[in-house]
């Protein structure tokens, strides 16, 4: 699965787009989540709190942004993938249980 937002690679000192699902914590958190799925919101919820654990405020997860003409580093806000997350944290949940969904239906038929 792929799901990108914004992130700071510290290695090459620029913002990359982030795939969250490379993160061992979150995807592991997911397919709990789905071994446990009883409805649609509660999946959202207990998702929504997923996220915040693996990618709320930690440092690695952090990036400044403001507008172009920002002219200090208090003009800057700090985004962190959370962030990123929480307003579609309902596309994200249907994104994961439709693809979860179709690799389930895969090996059915294999």
């Amino acid at each position: 699965m792929k799901w990108y937002v914004l992130n700071h690679d510290f290695n090459k000192n620029e913002i990359e787009l982030f795939n969250i699902f490379n993160s061992f914590k979150f995807n592991e958190g997911v397919e709990k989540l789905l071994k446990k799925y009883t409805t649609f919101s509660t999946f959202v919820d207990e998702l929504n709190s997923l996220a915040m654990y693996c990618f709320w405020c930690k440092a690695e997860y952090e990036i400044a942004c403001g507008g172009l003409f920002a002219e200090s580093a208090d003009d800057l806000e700090k985004i962190d993938i959370y962030t990123q997350l929480k307003n579609n944290i309902e596309p994200l949940a249907i994104y994961i249980l439709t693809e979860y969904n179709k690799h389930k239906r895969k090996k059915l038929e294999m």
